[in-house]
């Protein structure tokens, strides 16, 4: 890979881990805000609900106005980047729980940009060979990001509230504009080897996007089948990362710090779906379509997983641990070994994560080839939007079901039930493949031959 490639993908990687750390500061927090502004999980549940659903719709909104107009996507993110953090520190501020949440939805509207502004800089700068890995390790640095800022904020909310939570994601955010700088920007459409005449002879791939062309690639039926995945196994992770740590704590006894211990476990494990995609990338070679069908099959692992998890809760009680994080690690692991049957279910958990991370850059990586270059950034904030709405959902559908049904496990394991659901879709995605993906080729095809007739080429 070339020095600059290596440069942009570090540096894409930083900031998107700097942003995603901010996703999920909130919900290790409902706890807090429900007893200081005397909320249900209901009405505490819409904080992290609505930031989703702002976060996805100007996902579409931002990568349709930046890649119609041309704008700079890099000059673009910085803007919307800085103004994010500045309604960090109104949320911060906030003297009620609606202004807490009108001020994080805001928040939201900026920051929606992060993922389809990013995603169209890798998909124009690698190549379809490299992509899935590209994808892949971006979606890694993602977690990372994600995963650091939930346990950051237990530390700091345990230790010092939740408003020095949103004023730390804000410094964060703030921070996060310097690894942007280094990013060097692609040419929309500069990856692709089809249009490898044009750019060679460096030509302008000047094709904008349209209203309609947006209309007509979401009707493509991977892109139909794709966006339901998403949305159906997002109910189920929503539903996971804003109660799983709150469902622990009420059910065992522990600490927030120490079901962290457990989660953490869970998540590191995750981290090595890289490994898997980097071997579905040497096995799919022509068969681009075979990864859709991992696809199903990581998902119905992932959603079982958790399922279990959270059944076999029943009974264990633990006593909390004290001390230093180390001890707190070690003190928590070795009182699991009282409970062999959960300890294993937090392996097979962590396995379960791992497959089911490897879904995101397979999902991406898909939309990525199935559009075309002026269209993919647009329609990947299509999937983002459906996978905040599910998160959404799943959030408040587990808070309402515990409100109502008195009983979060309730709640938490009907919502992990929709990954049964999203493994259906990736199935029917694969089946639809190949049909979108020769489209795409046709025209990309055409666009080159008209290009070069109009430049006597």
């Amino acid at each position: 890979m070339k020095k600059g490639n290596i440069l942009t993908l570090l540096a894409v990687g930083i900031y998107s881990a700097m942003i995603s750390a901010n996703i999920y500061m909130a919900a290790p927090n409902f706890n807090l805000l429900k007893n200081e502004f005397k909320a249900t999980d209901a009405i505490v549940s819409l904080v992290s609900s609505l930031f989703y659903l702002a976060l996805g719709s100007f996902s579409i909104i931002w990568a349709y106005v930046i890649d119609k107009n041309r704008w700079s996507r890099k000059k673009s993110l910085s803007i919307l980047t800085l103004l994010a953090s500045f309604t960090l520190i109104l949320v911060a501020k906030s003297t009620n729980i609606g202004e807490l949440i009108a001020f994080y939805a805001l928040t939201g509207v900026f920051l929606g940009g992060s993922f389809s502004l990013i995603f169209g800089i890798l998909t124009d700068k690698y190549p379809l060979k490299v992509r899935l890995s590209i994808l892949a390790i971006w979606n890694l640095m993602y977690g990372i990001g994600s995963s650091a800022g939930y346990f950051v904020s237990i530390v700091i909310g345990e230790s010092s509230g939740w408003r020095n939570v949103f004023l730390t994601s804000s410094a964060i955010i703030g921070l996060s504009i310097l690894p942007l700088l280094l990013i060097k920007e692609p040419k929309i459409g500069e990856s692709e080897e089809l249009l490898k005449p044009i750019f060679d002879r460096e030509l302008r791939y000047s094709f904008n996007l349209r209203i309609k062309n947006i209309g007509e690639a979401v009707k493509k039926p991977t892109n139909r089948n794709i966006f339901l995945q998403y949305f159906f196994l997002s109910i189920g992770w929503g539903a996971y990362s804003g109660w799983a740590i709150h469902l622990i704590m009420r059910e065992t006894g522990l600490t927030k710090t120490n079901t962290a211990v457990i989660l953490g476990f869970i998540a590191v494990m995750g981290a090595f779906h890289v490994y898997v995609a980097q071997f579905i990338q040497l096995r799919q070679k022509g068969r681009l379509h075979k990864k859709l069908t991992y696809g199903a099959f990581f998902s119905l692992i992932e959603g079982t997983a958790y399922i279990l998890l959270f059944s076999l809760l029943s009974g264990v009680r633990i006593e909390p641990v004290r001390g230093s994080i180390l001890d707190q690690i070690a003190g928590v692991l070795i009182s699991l070994l009282n409970y062999p049957h959960l300890l294993v279910t937090m392996v097979f958990a962590g396995i379960g994560n791992m497959l089911g991370s490897t879904t995101k850059p397979i999902d991406t990586a898909t939309i990525s080839e199935i559009n075309l270059p002026e269209e993919k950034a647009t329609i990947v904030g299509y999937l983002y939007i459906f996978e905040l709405i599910g998160k959404s959902v799943g959030v408040f559908l587990a808070g309402v079901m515990s409100t109502i049904a008195g009983s979060l496990k309730l709640g938490l394991i009907f919502c992990l039930l929709f990954y049964y659901a999203g493994s259906v879709m990736w199935y029917l995605a694969s089946k639809t493949y190949w049909k979108d993906r020769e489209h795409q080729q046709k025209i990309l095809m055409k666009r080159v031959n008209d290009v070069l007739n109009d430049n006597g080429s």
